[in-house]
């Protein structure tokens, strides 16, 4: 089975004096489409990478296509506004599952369930309801660069961002989708200000054997692909995404537990998305030590699980980061211990009275070491602002009353450029 997948041609960055480009080769390059075949059964991922090499932007003329080579260059014009493609000296990211954000367009190769147009309480009036709430979601976590759970495409993404630009939020001109085997059609989605150089969706190629004798291979779509997203990578250093200023983003929402074991138990699932981590971990810091690479999203799995504390090695305390490859779990830094209980104050979602912490921020080493690369992590928030919450609880979507935002709290970080 094969998925479209649609990838803008985005701006590499690293460049750090002024060629000039004009708006009309600008606008050109940031709109940009392809639509590429990406088999989500294969092993290999699906590298959408449009970065520019050495080049003549200047001159390129409407209609060609031309490899690009940037060099040295601070920002480009886009309708006359400069889009500022050097890293900043501060840095916010964040990451919301936004509880089944879909459009109002009847796809009948999905089964879009209860948010099929005009089926039960979906209609357009409560798809722009929708779309009004999470952008004033957006508006309340008011990061550079937001990654998103449980959006169907690329046509909410631009709802959303048009519509929180109309109320004063930030303008998320760069925006993508990954690709998605979900039956349903829910896919991972990245909002930010800033281009990002490549998207890679990664189907999760790792084997794992099901106690109950099934296999777990990626040939029936029980996973859905870790979402890569690169920003600042260094032309030079090859496909690896690495670069002195270079940040990586690894975006995931893995199988819930509310929706059984099948074919697997729903942990074993969660054990093929940890060693596909892993496995990418070892690799990158290996070769780059000081790499910046941050590992966040809806895990459906808390920080004591095997899947994050064994398999994946993301730890809470700093103290136990002396190996290549492992992690720092950012609720750390919210005082979450071990042996901590949760609660409203440190947990992201609640279930039947109960809260976890199913959503977090795993960060590389090398961003909360006094001898770690370019980017050092300065805060981190749970995203816990009144209006995202009644009775207590986050404040869940309701198509029936138009009312909510998601059954999940976000997560924000900043982070801070060591130059």
């Amino acid at each position: 089975m094969r998925d479209l997948q649609t990838s803008r041609l985005n701006i590499s960055a690293g460049f750090r004096s002024g060629v000039k480009v004009s708006p009309l080769v600008a606008s050109l390059l940031l709109s940009l489409s392809v639509w590429s075949c990406v088999d989500a059964d294969a092993d290999s991922p699906s590298i959408l990478d449009f970065g520019m090499s050495a080049g003549e932007m200047a001159g390129m003329s409407t209609g060609e296509v031309a490899e690009v080579r940037a060099g040295e260059m601070a920002g480009v014009s886009q309708g006359g506004r400069m889009i500022e493609i050097n890293p900043p000296e501060e840095l916010s990211i964040a990451t919301y599952n936004v509880q089944n954000l879909f459009d109002f367009i009847d796809d009948p190769q999905r089964d879009e369930g209860e948010f099929t147009p005009n089926v039960g309480d979906w209609s357009r009036s409560t798809y722009e309801a929708r779309v009004a709430a999470i952008a004033e979601a957006l508006l309340l976590i008011d990061a550079d660069i937001v990654t998103l759970q449980e959006v169907e495409n690329e046509v909410v993404l631009e709802a959303l961002a048009d519509h929180l630009l109309s109320i004063g939020g930030r303008d998320y001109q760069f925006r993508a989708t990954s690709s998605t085997r979900d039956p349903r059609g829910i896919a991972l989605g990245v909002l930010s200000v800033y281009p990002f150089h490549r998207e890679i969706g990664r189907p999760i190629s790792q084997g794992v054997n099901c106690a109950n004798g099934e296999t777990l291979d990626g040939s029936r779509p029980e996973a859905r692909p870790i979402y890569e997203i690169n920003f600042w990578t260094d032309e030079s250093g090859g496909g690896g995404g690495g670069g002195e200023m270079s940040l990586t983003l690894l975006v995931n929402h893995w199988k819930s537990r509310a929706s059984g074991d099948y074919p697997c138990r729903v942990r074993e699932h969660h054990e093929r998305g940890a060693m596909q981590i892993k496995s990418l971990l070892i690799d990158w810091l290996t070769e780059e030590p000081t790499r910046a690479v941050v590992v966040l999203g809806d895990f459906n799995a808390e920080e004591s699980e095997p899947s994050l504390s064994e398999q994946i090695n993301a730890y809470l305390n700093r103290a136990e980061l002396n190996e290549v490859g492992v992690l720092y779990n950012l609720w750390g830094e919210l005082g979450v211990t071990a042996s901590s209980s949760n609660n409203a104050t440190n947990s992201t979602y609640r279930y039947d009275g109960d809260w976890f912490r199913l959503d977090h921020i795993l960060v590389s080493q090398p961003m909360v070491s006094d001898e770690g690369g370019a980017w050092r992590v300065k805060s981190v928030e749970l995203i816990r602002d009144q209006r995202l919450l009644n009775n207590g609880r986050p404040y869940g979507w309701s198509s029936r009353q138009t009312q909510g935002y998601s059954d999940h709290l976000p997560l924000k970080m900043n982070l801070v450029l060591n130059r």
